[in-house]
């Protein structure tokens, strides 16, 4: 019987105990309401675009302001696991641990393959860190971009060994698809561009210094990379680009980021969050993209460039403070990841000030390893990424999760820190160094002060609690939430009405003061008008409800909610085409829209409409696997195209999901004997 070596078994309890971990923090996680709920800035534009691909296929759709291979992966996930979302984030986390596991043999083998600690501590600040663990399980690019950057790394570090060994073919080889790995993680975000150019250059420097090579030898790898990079990226920008109707390269945000950053109210953080500010600016910049003929993105960079050309100092300030927020202890903000959100937990919670010792030991490996010719050789593609996504976020904005592509980099230069220590701790001109190093990084992580404004992030938090409480009809603990963001953010129009929505079954006037109240605080938002005319309808009342619904598409004319419901009100009176109009509307506005999908596939039905009946609910089934009034829906739209046994077997499947519904059993021994639907 072979025996197994100590390492592996080591490593193998090393890897239960980080499997464990993830577990164990998904297990707390899924207490939050917003474990099962997608929510947020970016977490809920993500999960919608992956909606859309699922329902309608991966080449749908216009450009979005995110990258698109997320998104894609998410729909993939959503498909395997059928939206189970403990399997999805799980699927995540143990993503990202594998690309970090990965990258550790390249550490041992190529990178300090005499210092076996720094390897092991590599993998325990991997494995362990309990913020990469929040990050890793929500849904954002980031957990795909890290896994692609640690492949990436592990494979330029493999080529340039294989090449330096004589074996030029397979260098070339890994060389190439290092540059493939590096164009799917620009798919995943457009910051890996600034790290592609970088990682050109310097194998080109390399191969310079590349003993017994030809000049072919020394062209041929930066080549291979760089080609192999824009091969992945050239047909989503030639979609993109045909699609929009102008250039777009991967995203149509772009601009805004960069404006973001550099503007005269910068504060060189995401300040501006979704709500009404975020839409004024949104506005604006439409406006004045259209008044000198170009896109907002374009106007957006436009501004930008006018800012600096204007205000040189003042742009001088905000990169020098951007540089140093990037390395600050706190994490800022981005998206659907304020403190609130982030610290749910209590394995994130216990991690909260960690950072300050991460940050600080990175610094101070960093500058232990400039210290040396040979340290900075063999740590060369983490420097450099360092370098880049640094870079990337002073050019534009700082957050925590802007830095997560920082992370192969921060692990190994604090393994490298804490290694030097272990090693040279005892020499007083090595611990002197290490000393100097430290005391800096200490002040760069813990000094500079970036605007955090803890009350506005309760308060955004609060909303999106209690909406996520509101989608589960958990309403107690939604309306707590919501008065709680109302007391700091009165004008929250969509806290008024959420809890008129609440209030209807109990009390319809208290409803309809909520409606007025939302209408009074933002009164160019649509949702009040929309509730008002869905509360006159449901009473009957269908002058009055036209009145407030015609209100609603005056502010309206593109929301999504607005557009579905109008559609369903036209259905209730019977005007199938208008309904069936507006529906298709809502669907070009949000091809996600699974109860659109679903109601425009009845109307198709009733206008007998088959082929279209079951295209509709062929897509609303994969968006709703587990509602049974889609299933039946759409077993009568397969029964109409002559697909009698794939009906039965739906019913069967909705019988099996719900015992008790009598529509399936009827229709099920209806169509066993063979009589029509």
């Amino acid at each position: 019987m072979k025996r197994f070596s100590r390492n592996t078994i080591i490593f193998s309890v090393f890897l239960l105990a980080a499997l464990a971990w993830r577990v164990i923090y998904l297990r707390q996680f899924s207490a939050s309401p917003l474990f099962a709920v997608t929510i947020g800035p970016d977490v809920e534009e993500y999960d919608k675009w992956a909606r859309e691909m699922l329902a309608w296929g991966f080449n749908s759709g216009s450009p979005h302001i995110h990258a698109p291979l997320y998104p894609a992966l998410l729909a993939l996930l959503y498909y395997v696991f059928s939206f189970k979302m403990f399997l999805i984030r799980f699927f995540q986390t143990v993503l990202v641990l594998a690309g970090f596991v990965l990258l550790a043999r390249t550490v041992k083998n190529s990178v300090a393959p005499k210092q076996p600690a720094v390897m092991w501590i590599f993998l325990l600040l991997a494995a362990f860190y309990p913020l990469l663990l929040f990050y890793s399980s929500e849904l954002i690019s980031e957990s795909l971009l890290l896994p692609l950057l640690c492949l990436t790394l592990a494979l330029l570090y493999r080529a340039e060994n294989q090449l330096s060994s004589g074996r030029i073919k397979y260098g070339l080889t890994l060389a190439g698809a290092a540059g493939i790995c590096s164009g799917l993680a620009t798919l995943t975000h457009p910051t890996c561009l600034l790290f592609i150019a970088l990682e050109t250059v310097l194998l080109a420097v390399s191969a310079l210094f590349r003993k017994n090579t030809g000049l072919k030898l020394k062209i041929l790898p930066p080549l291979l990379f760089i080609t192999a990079s824009l091969l992945v990226i050239a047909p989503v920008c030639v979609k993109n680009s045909r699609k929009a109707g102008q250039f777009v390269l991967i995203q149509q945000n772009s601009g805004f980021n960069l404006y973001l950053g550099n503007n005269p109210n910068a504060t060189g953080t995401c300040y501006i969050r979704p709500g009404k500010e975020w839409t004024n600016i949104h506005k604006w910049g439409e406006a004045g993209g259209m008044q000198r003929g170009i896109s907002k993105d374009k106007f957006f960079t436009y501004m930008t460039l006018k800012f600096i050309w204007s205000n040189p100092a003042e742009e001088f300030k905000l990169l020098v403070k951007k540089a140093f927020y990037a390395w600050n202890f706190r994490e800022l903000t981005a998206g659907a990841d304020m403190a609130p959100l982030m610290y749910f937990t209590g394995i994130v919670r216990s991690g909260k000030y960690l950072f300050i010792l991460l940050g600080s030991l990175s610094i101070c490996g960093i500058f232990l390893v400039l210290l040396r010719r040979e340290s900075i050789f063999r740590y060369r593609h983490f420097l450099l990424l360092t370098l880049a996504y640094w870079a990337a976020q002073t050019i534009t904005v700082t957050s925590g999760r802007y830095r997560l592509a920082m992370y192969p980099a921060f692990f190994i230069f604090a393994a490298f820190a804490l290694n030097y220590l272990l090693e040279h701790g005892k020499e007083r001109k090595s611990l002197l160094k290490f000393a100097a190093g430290f005391l800096i990084a200490i002040l760069t992580v813990s000094i500079p002060s970036p605007p955090v404004n803890l009350k506005k992030e309760q308060a955004e938090a609060d909303s999106i609690y209690g909406e996520a409480y509101f989608k589960q009809e958990k309403y107690k603990k939604a309306a707590k939430h919501l008065y709680a963001c109302l007391n700091f953010d009165p004008i929250n129009y969509r806290a008024y009405d959420l809890l008129g929505i609440i209030s209807e079954a109990d009390s319809p006037a208290k409803a309809a003061q909520y409606y007025r109240l939302a209408i009074k605080s933002t009164p160019d938002e649509p949702e009040g008008y929309l509730n008002l005319a869905i509360q006159y309808s449901n009473r009957g009342d269908y002058k009055q409800a036209e009145n407030y619904f015609a209100q609603a598409l005056r502010y309206g004319p593109e929301n999504v909610a607005v557009l579905y419901n109008y559609g369903c009100f036209l259905q209730k009176k019977g005007d199938l085409e208008a309904a069936a109009k507006y529906l298709k509307r809502c669907l070009r506005e949000a091809p996600w829209h699974d109860k659109a999908m679903n109601t425009l596939g009845v109307i198709c039905i009733q206008n007998k409409k088959p082929e279209a009946a079951l295209k509709y609910l062929t897509a609303a089934h994969k968006l709703a696997p587990e509602k049974t009034g889609v299933m039946l829906n759409l077993a009568v739209a397969l029964r109409l195209n002559g697909k009698a046994q794939e009906a039965i077997n739906m019913l069967r499947k909705a019988a099996a999901l719900e015992p008790d519904n009598k529509s399936a059993k009827f229709l099920l021994e209806k169509w066993r004997a063979g009589n029509r639907p």
